[in-house]
């Protein structure tokens, strides 16, 4: 039986590679399958095989999932729904000794494959297909990893806020003091201006009492001498 080999790269980063070989008998789904695996991703999201020209051109579609037969990867509804990927054959496909085909993987990410098939051999006795017989370069990740705030960097951010929310708490505003201020009557304006008054007399009074202090101790130095 006649074994097709196909080069596989990401469009956008072809240092990275992989050679597969299947039967004709093998389906778009099982192609795929075998895609994801050699490059760790896993298959829990939607998916588009597409017929390709030279050119890289996308032609007809088909879909990895029920769910996306009638909006498939452009998410526009369609007259006809599209076909699955398990109901067409690569064999039927292959109207050129290079046919190139286009995978797309997740319709959020967009991760997307380059498939040209680069010559045909005979079937191996024993071997499994489809299958990779060769790996180039390291793939990227599927996910990309974010890491939660460690207990010190959470408890650092708490702390800041909670003494910046406790200042203004303790700072009066504007507002409240001139609310204050009209709730008072002229008895408790005379109260306070007392208050004020008595406090400024203290004060005085303290500063030159110190002020005397120092300048006996200035004197009694002055006679020692």
């Amino acid at each position: 039986m006649a074994i097709y080999k196909f080069r596989v790269v990401f469009e956008d980063q072809d240092d990275v590679s992989r050679d597969l070989e299947a039967k004709g008998s093998t389906s778009f789904r099982e192609l795929a399958d075998c895609i994801l695996r050699s490059v760790a991703f896993d298959d829990k999201h939607s998916g588009s095989f597409f017929i390709s020209d030279d050119s890289w051109r996308y032609g007809e579609e088909f879909v990895w999932k029920e769910e996306d037969r009638q909006t498939g990867y452009a998410g526009k509804k369609r007259e006809s729904p599209l076909r699955l990927m398990e109901k067409a054959k690569v064999v039927s496909y292959i109207d050129d000794p290079h046919q190139k085909f286009i995978f797309i993987y997740d319709y959020k990410e967009l991760w997307t494959f380059h498939i040209e098939m680069t010559r045909i051999v005979s079937e191996e006795p024993g071997a499994v297909y489809p299958r990779v017989t060769r790996t180039i370069g390291t793939p990227p990740k599927q996910y990309k990893q974010v890491l939660p705030a460690t207990p010190e960097e959470g408890g650092d951010l708490l702390s800041k806020l909670s003494a910046e929310l406790s200042d203004e708490e303790d700072e009066p505003m504007p507002e409240q003091i001139a609310a204050a201020e009209e709730g008072m009557d002229e008895e408790d304006h005379e109260r306070a201006a007392g208050m004020s008054e008595e406090k400024n007399e203290e004060e005085e009074n303290e500063g030159g009492e110190d002020g005397d202090e120092s300048s006996g101790s200035y004197d009694a130095e002055e006679e020692d001498h």
